[in-house]
Order: C-alpha cells, then sequence, then structure tokens
C-alpha cells in the first residue's frame, strides 16, 4: 500500500534545536521493507525492517525547511508517499 508520512515536532512552528522525528507507515505489504526518507528529493537515511514502520530522528537546524517525502519498497514494487512540509524558525533572543 502507498506510504503515508507524518511529521512529529515538539511545536506547531518548530525553531533551531528541536528535534522532530518523520514517520513512514504502510497498512500492507510483506516484510521485510526498505524505507527511505527524503529532503527535497535527496535521500537522507534508508533502511531495510521487518515493520510496517519505520522513523527518523534528527536535530533541525535552518537548513531542514522544505519538502520531505518517503519511499517503501518490498521487492515487489516501490510506493511513494505524499509531500509534507516543514518551516523551521530560527531560534529568537530576548535583549
Amino acid at each position: 500500500s502507498r506510504p503515508v508520512l507524518t511529521l512529529r515536532a515538539p511545536r506547531a512552528q518548530p525553531v533551531v534545536g528541536d528535534v522532530a522525528e518523520l514517520h513512514c507507515e504502510v497498512q500492507r505489504g510483506s516484510l521485510p521493507i526498505r524505507y527511505q526518507f527524503y529532503h527535497e528529493a535527496v535521500a537522507l537515511w534508508s533502511n531495510s525492517v521487518s515493520s510496517k514502520k519505520a522513523f527518523f530522528r534528527f536535530s533541525l537546524t535552518e537548513g531542514h525547511s522544505g519538502n520531505y517525502f518517503c519511499k517503501a519498497d518490498n521487492n515487489l514494487g516501490a510506493q511513494r508517499s505524499d509531500t509534507v512540509s516543514l518551516s523551521v524558525r530560527g531560534k529568537w533572543t530576548q535583549l
């Protein structure tokens, strides 16, 4: 089945230094499944797991703003998720 990508962050508008997680999950498919996470079409992480879901955790920088998607492949065919957008703010300091 087509994977679903969700983004988990500690606040609605994440800032530099927050830790975010990308979760990629399929409803159906034979195991193992190779999951790949992408930022602006550049591969971030890839791994084969015996699970219907995988996640990638990372500490945010301003360079992490942009579009993300994941792919799931069980050697019977790869499927791509919809794109999820992320906007990261710089940290504000009080004077």
